[in-house]
C-alpha cells in the first residue's frame, strides 16, 4: 500500500506574479486620446486587476487549504492592521459615505495587491516584478522622449494629437506632467538599485532618458524628490552595502549634496517661470490647515477631502489658471490630508507604519550584508527607494491618489515588508494531499 502521509511538491505557481506584472503594463500604458486623458481607463484597469487578483489569491487558498489568519502574522501585521481598521471602520462614522465610497474601493484595491505580495512572493517572484517595472520605464520613457522631442525639435515625430494638451510640458501616458515626474522618481529608484548590482550599461542610458524627460515635465515637487531621494540613495547603499565606492564617501558625499543644491535651484527656477502654481498650492495648504483646526484629532472622514473641502477653499482659487482647479481635489501634501481627513489618530497610525517599515528594512540590510545576498538587498533597496521617493513627491505635489503612482505604492510596500520582516506563513491541515495540479502550479505525489 502506497504511503499518502507524505507530499513532494515539485513546482509553484507563479500566475499571480504574472497577473501583477501585467498589471504594471496595463496602468501604465493605456492611453484613452478622445479625451486627452488616459485616467479613467487606468481606473477601471486597476479595479479589474484588483478584483482579479482577489479571485485568484483566494482560490488559491482555498483549493490548498492554506490558512493564513495566524498569530504570528498578526503580529507582524499588526501595525498594517491597526492603520486598515481604523481607515475601514472610521469611514462609516463620518458623512457623506457614497460620495467617499470611491476612495475606500481604491484603498482597498492598494491592501489586496500589499497582502498578495506579502503573503506569496519570494525572491524569484520579485525580481520578475522589478523586470516588469523596468520594462515599463522603458516604454514610458521613450515616449515621453518622443513628445519632448516634437514640442522642441520637429513637429510631428509624435503621431498622437494630444502633444501639446499641456503646452510645452510633456506627460507622456500617465496623462499629467506631475504624475509623469512622479512615475519617474519611483522608476529611476529602481533602475538605481537595479544597476547597483548588475552593472547594465543598457541601465545608463534609461537613466539618462528618464532624466531627461523629468526635466521637460517642468515639475518642481518632481524635482525636489529626485534631489532628497538621491542623496537618501546615495546614504544608504554607501552605509549598507560594500561597494569599491565605499573608500570615496567623503567625495561621494559632497558630490551628491552639490547636486541637491543644483536640484533645488532648478525647483526655484521653474516655480519662478509658473508662480501661479506656487500659489494655487500655498492657498491650498492654508485652507487644508483650516480643515485640521477644525477637527484635529478624528479628521473628517477618509475620502472626504473633496467634499468637505469646498467649505474651506479660499476665494482666490477661482481667480488662478482661468478657473482650472476649481474642483481642487486633494490637498496638494498627502500628509497634510492624512491630517485633515483621519485625524491626528490616523497620521499618527500611519506615520508608525511608515517608521515600522523603515526599521524592518535596516534590520534586513544589516542580514543581507551578514549572508552576501547583494541581489535581495539591492530589491529591497529599489523598493525602499521607490516608496521614499513618491512621499517624498507628495510633500508638495498631488500623485499618490493617481492609480499609476497608487498601484506601485503598494507593490514597493508589499516588497518592502516581505524582504523586511521575511514574508508570512501560511498554515495546511495536517496529511492533507492535494490528489490533482491545478492552475497555481502545485503537483504533489501521493
Amino acid at each position: 500500500m502506497e504511503n499518502t502521509e507524505t507530499t513532494v511538491q515539485t513546482g509553484k505557481s507563479r500566475l499571480l506574479t504574472y497577473w501583477l506584472s501585467a498589471l504594471c503594463f496595463f496602468i501604465s500604458l493605456p492611453l484613452f486620446l478622445n479625451s486627452l486623458d488616459s485616467a479613467q481607463i487606468k481606473i477601471t484597469l486597476y479595479y479589474m486587476g484588483a478584483i482579479g487578483a482577489l479571485g485568484l489569491w483566494i482560490s488559491k487558498l482555498y483549493v490548498y487549504k492554506e490558512n493564513i489568519f495566524t498569530r504570528q502574522n498578526l503580529i507582524k501585521l499588526l501595525p498594517f492592521v491597526l492603520y486598515v481598521g481604523y481607515v475601514v471602520i472610521g469611514y462609516f462614522f463620518h458623512p457623506y459615505i457614497m460620495g467617499r465610497a470611491e476612495s475606500l474601493f481604491k484603498f482597498l484595491g492598494i491592501c489586496i495587491f500589499f497582502s498578495i505580495i506579502a503573503f506569496e512572493f519570494d525572491k524569484e517572484d520579485i525580481n520578475l516584478l522589478f523586470k516588469a517595472v523596468i520594462a515599463c520605464a522603458w516604454a514610458v520613457g521613450i515616449y515621453g522622449l518622443i513628445q519632448a522631442i516634437d514640442l522642441y525639435v520637429y513637429k510631428g515625430v509624435d503621431i498622437f494629437y494630444w502633444t501639446s494638451a499641456f503646452q510645452k510640458r510633456i506627460f507622456s501616458t500617465i496623462a499629467n506632467p506631475n504624475f509623469l515626474g512622479n512615475y519617474i522618481l519611483f522608476s529611476l529608484m529602481v533602475v538605481l538599485a537595479r544597476f547597483c548590482y548588475t552593472h547594465y550599461k543598457r541601465y545608463i542610458l534609461l537613466i539618462i532618458i528618464l532624466l531627461v524627460d523629468i526635466f521637460f515635465t517642468e515639475s518642481k515637487g518632481a524635482w525636489m524628490g529626485l534631489g532628497v531621494s538621491l542623496v537618501i540613495f546615495a546614504g544608504v547603499y554607501l552605509n549598507f552595502f560594500k561597494t569599491r565606492l565605499s573608500q570615496h564617501k567623503k567625495i561621494i558625499n559632497i558630490s551628491a549634496l552639490v547636486f541637491f543644491l543644483a536640484i533645488g535651484a532648478l525647483v526655484v527656477h521653474f516655480g519662478a517661470k509658473r508662480m501661479q502654481s506656487v500659489n494655487f498650492r500655498l492657498s491650498t495648504w492654508r485652507s487644508t490647515w483650516d480643515m485640521v483646526q477644525a477637527t484635529p484629532l478624528t479628521g473628517t472622514g477618509f475620502g472626504s477631502f473633496q467634499v468637505i473641502y469646498q467649505a474651506y477653499k479660499r476665494p482666490d482659487i477661482f481667480y488662478m489658471e482661468n478657473l482650472h482647479n476649481a474642483e481642487t481635489q486633494h490637498a496638494e501634501n498627502f500628509f497634510l490630508e492624512q491630517w485633515a481627513t483621519l485625524g491626528l489618530l490616523g497620521l499618527g497610525l500611519f506615520l508608525y507604519l511608515v517608521f515600522y517599515q523603515l526599521k524592518g528594512a535596516f534590520k534586513a540590510f544589516k542580514y543581507f550584508e551578514y549572508s552576501g545576498d547583494k541581489e535581495t538587498a539591492c530589491n529591497l533597496l529599489a523598493a525602499l527607494m521607490a516608496s521614499s521617493a513618491i512621499y517624498l513627491h507628495n510633500l508638495v505635489d498631488v500623485s499618490i491618489y493617481f492609480v499609476s503612482t497608487m498601484y506601485f505604492l503598494a507593490l514597493f510596500n508589499g516588497v518592502l515588508f516581505n524582504l523586511g520582516y521575511g514574508g508570512l506563513e501560511k498554515k495546511k491541515p495536517e496529511n492533507d494531499v492535494p490528489q490533482k495540479t491545478g492552475i497555481f502550479g502545485y503537483v504533489y505525489r501521493v
